[in-house]
């Protein structure tokens, strides 16, 4: 038999109020120190593996290989959110580039997402998805990105098949903690590294 309390709990958890994933990392960056530190990558990788996301499983259901598919949602969910917001001028450069059929490099990419102050973001979660080994070619030393899968997770229409990543409240004091915590540790480090020399 289920107890009073575990039930209670359990509807409790049912009617959670749930926060779009590019709202509640907006909200954390806010409550993360200015300056640099480990916060803003720690809190992108927790609000990825804790969101629910349509169609993918919950991260621990999932082993680290497959883990990318989920942090590569969330990433196309906040670039969106930038781009409706207009606040992702080089990215919207990079997208019309595409459409007109130009060599899109990684390194224009990385640059675009590191002016969208995503420059966290590692390499690995969107080059697989943007560079299939099919078009793994070089354009004057630099990895070429597919314009068609480009435009296909960014470009018109694209924002109808998103796949609406969202994040309980609970999850996203979580995510923010650990984020916090992890500011706090690599600004640690540093002070350390000063303190040794």
């Amino acid at each position: 038999s289920v107890s009073g309390a575990a039930l209670v709990n359990t509807v409790a958890a049912l009617h959670e109020a749930q926060l779009a994933v590019n709202t509640a990392y907006e909200s954390g960056l806010r409550a993360l120190p200015s300056g640099g530190g480990g916060g803003p990558r720690e809190l992108f990788h927790s609000l990825a593996l804790c969101a629910d996301i349509e169609g993918m499983p919950p991260a621990s259901q999932v082993d680290n290989g497959r883990r990318g598919h989920r942090e590569f949602a969330v990433l196309v969910t906040l670039l969106h959110a930038k781009l409706q917001r207009e606040e992702a001028p080089e990215l919207r450069e990079i997208i019309l580039r595409a459409e007109k059929r130009e060599t899109i490099t990684a390194d224009e990419f990385r640059h675009a997402l590191c002016a969208c102050h995503f420059g966290e973001i590692d390499d690995h979660i969107w080059r697989s998805k943007l560079s299939p080994a099919v078009l793994n070619t070089q354009a004057n030393g630099n990895l070429q990105l597919s314009g068609e899968n480009l435009l296909e997770q960014l470009g018109g229409g694209a924002s109808a098949r998103l796949q609406r990543p969202m994040v309980t409240e609970t999850n996203f004091l979580m995510a923010v903690t650990s984020a916090i915590t992890a500011d706090y540790g690599s600004r640690g480090e540093h002070l350390e590294g000063l303190w040794a020399r």
